[in-house]
């Protein structure tokens, strides 16, 4: 288990427990049950959606995950069941490549319906067909009384506004501070407007996701934005739906070829900053320093598989120069005038645009750009600034692939709001990895992103620490429990989070100091809409006690 990739040991996992970090280990199967828990074959994993447990009237979904050297240009995966002995076909996927990464995956969306069934356990029958190997494995489906009620009684319900049409989940943060949203998201539309020069043609749809998917958005023709609590990516709402929108217009604004460096950064550059406000030339000036400068050519050809962090300040500086240079409709005028070279690259094509526009070649244009970089004076504020947001985000993305993969950017559960209407379908936004372990590390990622925000740079660098002495114990195979008491600062954290669920309550963001701990917390099966309650606590022995709570 040691040897496995983060995802395939959160894809295995997650399986078994229906969480990476289940809170207890799960309780033993009867032998006939276990005669039939075959799980799948070695190299495959199979996950199971929605993720933290399945109820009677639910649709489940399954993902399986290849070994990355399988040829299975003929293969089908298929589900069944067996009525009074009789298989019955749930549904058959083929193989292919799954969000941004391509990652090879088949997927059977939706086709357990589990409408009619009580609580108990159930055997599913899978094949890789037609030739390929069988087998079964036991899925329990729960008490209803054991969900909380704002997820059982959750729907999608929406606002218009000004702008955008808001799609919310009953019961959750976006629901409780919906006119909050409807007022940012009117703001936002209206600046991006105003920055573009162009004019909503109709209104947005905007999706308030209750979970954290990716770094916090998504843009089709759609936009979809996590807003939680506890939002363990840390992104500002209003920049992250900024950010989107100037998505929007620029393709409705349209473009041949519009290299994906070129369109991230341009939503970068606009916005001011990717996750938060930022001095762009002067924090990119910090990149070469620190090592970690793209080369442009690369950059084109491979944006989102180079650093994140890195690559989003470095394309949004490169359109500030460009601006700088040369004036936003010169480079609006270049940017839409890009077409595709003949069994060429997209840096082939941004090459060639550069010398139709401005009469140079990438390479002088990395010069030039190179040069305005050195001119800039890097503070050691900027520097570690910068290194500690690229450290952060690699480590939120590592607990991600660990503790929550469905979350992870390059392969995210990303489903439309006309399909979960169309279909009822809440279950797969308003449940995800929700152990006390995954709380408490989700907790830490939120506190150190605060720390960073705060400038403390110190605390920030101690905390992301501190997770990540726990995802390398987990990855080699420890058990939570013991992988949480790998480090001082997370065990603590664990506890926490014990004493407060103790009480009925759910974390949702944690400061330490000096034997006292505050957090905000919420009371999911008291209250239908998710109220923050300030929580402190005191050290007793090893571990921790509520000794106030206010609203």
């Amino acid at each position: 288990m040691a040897n496995r990739n983060p995802a395939r040991l959160a894809a295995c996992l997650l399986l078994a427990g229906l969480s990476l970090l289940p809170q207890q280990p799960a309780a033993s199967a009867p032998l006939s049950e276990k005669s039939l828990d075959l799980g799948a074959p070695a190299g495959y994993e199979l996950m199971l959606l929605p993720e933290d447990g399945l109820y009677p009237g639910e649709k489940a979904s399954f993902i399986l995950l290849p070994p990355p050297d399988a040829d299975l240009n003929e293969t089908e995966f298929t589900a069944s069941r067996r009525l009074d002995g009789e298989p019955v076909l749930l549904g058959a996927a083929t193989f292919g490549g799954h969000g941004i990464g391509r990652s090879q995956r088949a997927t059977l969306r939706w086709v357990w319906n589990t409408a009619g069934l009580s609580a108990g356990k159930f055997v599913l029958y899978f094949q890789l067909a037609p030739e390929g190997p069988a087998w079964s494995q036991v899925f329990t489906l729960r008490r209803p009384e054991t969900q909380p009620p704002a997820q059982r009684d959750a729907a999608w319900e929406m606002l218009q506004t000004d702008c955008c049409i808001l799609y919310y989940m009953t019961g959750t943060a976006g629901h409780r501070d919906l006119e909050d949203m409807a007022d940012t998201a009117d703001a936002q539309a209206e600046s991006v407007s105003a920055r573009m020069g162009v004019d909503f043609a109709e209104p947005v749809t905007v999706v308030l996701l209750p979970r954290t998917l990716g770094h916090g958005g998504f843009a089709t023709s759609e936009i979809y934005v996590s807003y939680l609590d506890r939002n363990y990516a840390g992104s500002d709402f209003s920049i992250v739906l900024h950010h989107e929108m100037v998505h929007i217009l620029d393709l409705r604004l349209g473009g041949e070829l519009r290299p994906s460096m070129l369109v991230e950064g341009l939503a970068t550059y606009l916005t001011g900053g990717h996750f938060k406000a930022e001095p762009l030339l002067p924090r990119a000036a910090a990149l070469p320093e620190l090592g970690w400068y793209v080369p442009l050519r690369r950059l084109t050809d491979n944006f989102y598989f180079e650093q994140h962090e890195v690559g989003y300040l470095q394309a949004a500086a490169l359109i500030e120069y460009m601006v700088e240079r040369w004036g936003y409709d010169a480079f609006d005028a270049f940017y839409r005038d890009i077409h595709p070279v003949p069994e060429g690259s997209q840096s082939d094509a941004l090459d060639a645009a550069l010398q139709e526009h401005f009469a140079l070649t990438l390479d002088d244009l990395e010069v030039d750009f190179m040069a305005r970089l050195a001119a800039e004076e890097v503070t050691a504020a900027n520097r570690e600034d910068v290194r500690l947001m690229v450290m952060l985000f690699d480590t939120v993305r590592r607990y991600q692939q660990v503790g929550d993969p469905n979350a992870y950017f390059l392969s995210a559960w990303l489903l439309s709001i006309e399909d979960m209407q169309t279909e009822d379908i809440t279950a797969d936004y308003a449940r995800h990895p929700n152990s006390l372990e995954n709380q408490a590390l989700e907790a830490l990622l939120a506190a150190a992103e605060d720390a960073l925000r705060l400038g403390n740079t110190a605390r920030a660098e101690e905390l992301l620490a501190a997770v990540n002495v726990v995802l390398a114990a987990l990855e080699s195979g420890k058990q939570p429990t013991a992988a949480m008491a790998a480090d001082p600062l997370a065990a603590d954290a664990l506890a926490v989070v014990q004493a407060l669920h103790a009480q009925g309550y759910e974390i949702q963001s944690l400061v330490f100091e000096a034997g006292r701990a505050w957090a905000h917390a919420t009371q999911p099966r008291t209250s239908p809409l998710p109220a923050l309650v300030m929580v402190e606590l005191v050290r007793e022995g090893d571990g921790w006690a509520v000794v106030s709570a206010n609203r």
